[in-house]
């Protein structure tokens, strides 16, 4: 495929919409603290689309009142070597995280067992209590199969997770047309629905290219979304269909994939609402690094109507042997 220059579409389709895995607001964390609680864990959801702990804290007046921890996907808590066994109903335990700003919430980055044993979650900073920690760090051990180029399966790579993180603040510290509309704090999509473009991208779970002779095959983990790459224009009556994921049309040569997505039917940039006009443009380019394992992605969102300048995010993947995608199902 590669010095072949394209005029590609992506078509997207959305498979079982209902019970997709979740990528939902986060906008009412305060991600600029963090708060401490201690209690009794009371029970533990380990399924998608996010594991999510409930602890019995005691109040000023010694009445308990239930917390909502809530962490990431079953695959990025497994890929950091964590397991539901290191939880039992009924420990104590102590969670560390960024609180909800309106109910008791958190989003958490430590967790300290009964035994001393410090947990790191996958968006941790580092241990906080002792440097007894496991976890907070994915599985990273690439593999050479550089052979196979684009098409595999791509995970991202831990190494860039301060990137990927940094992404949503980047973002949050763009200059907007209106500094006074540049959020809306009150958006929290269903938690088992998919965003559109440009947020569907920023997630920190597997891709997987596959060719299909005539097109790309582009899957995305979460929600079983399958993003069609065609490499001639006779396909495009049937391809560029306006959509929450916009119509793309790009080129792929020497390893490098680029894409340009425009009509984006889709009013928001990220997972916390933040405008998005009809008017925007999303510049997307995979680029094969490093021996041929490694694959960097940036993503560069112009809007003239909302952004002053603008915003360019990006983090990379590496291949650590998957075979192929496990879609992420909403479990409840």
């Amino acid at each position: 495929m590669k010095n072949i220059i394209l005029g590609c579409i992506i078509s997207l389709q959305l498979l079982l919409v209902p019970t997709a895995f979740s990528h939902h607001s986060t906008a009412e964390y305060d991600f600029s603290t963090v708060a401490e609680i201690e209690g009794e864990l009371v029970s533990i959801d380990w399924r998608n689309p996010h594991v999510r702990f409930t602890v019995s804290v005691a109040g000023p007046n010694n009445e308990f009142e239930d917390w909502n921890i809530e962490s990431g996907a079953v695959y990025l808590l497994e890929r950091g070597g964590l397991d539901t066994s290191m939880f039992t109903p009924g420990m104590q335990i102590k969670v560390a995280g960024s609180p909800s700003r309106f109910r008791n919430a958190m989003q958490p980055t430590n967790i300290l067992l009964p035994n001393s044993e410090e947990i790191q979650l996958f968006n941790s900073k580092g241990y906080r209590w002792n440097q007894d920690a496991v976890g907070g760090q994915l599985f990273n051990q690439e593999v050479d199969r550089s052979e196979l180029g684009l098409f595999r399966v791509w995970s991202l790579d831990e190494t860039s997770w301060g990137e990927y993180r940094n992404g949503s603040k980047i973002i949050a510290d763009a200059r907007f047309v209106n500094a006074d509309d540049q959020s809306n704090p009150s958006y929290d999509s269903n938690p088992c629905e998919p965003q559109g473009m440009p947020g569907i991208m920023s997630n920190p779970l597997p891709i997987q290219f596959i060719d299909q002779g005539d097109y790309i095959d582009l899957q995305i983990s979460s929600f079983s979304i399958l993003r069609k790459v065609y490499l001639n224009n006779s396909n495009r009556s049937d391809s560029a269909q306006v959509s929450m994921y916009g119509v793309s049309t790009g080129s792929y040569s020497d390893g490098v994939l680029e894409i340009h997505t425009t009509q984006i039917d889709w009013p928001y940039i990220d997972d916390a609402g933040r405008p998005l006009s009809p008017n925007a443009e999303v510049f997307e380019k995979y680029t094969i690094a490093e021996g041929g394992n490694k694959l960097t992605y940036t993503q560069t969102i112009s809007d003239p109507e909302v952004l002053v300048e603008p915003v360019t995010i990006g983090w990379s993947y590496i291949d650590i042997g998957e075979e192929t995608i496990k879609p992420l199902f909403c479990e409840g």
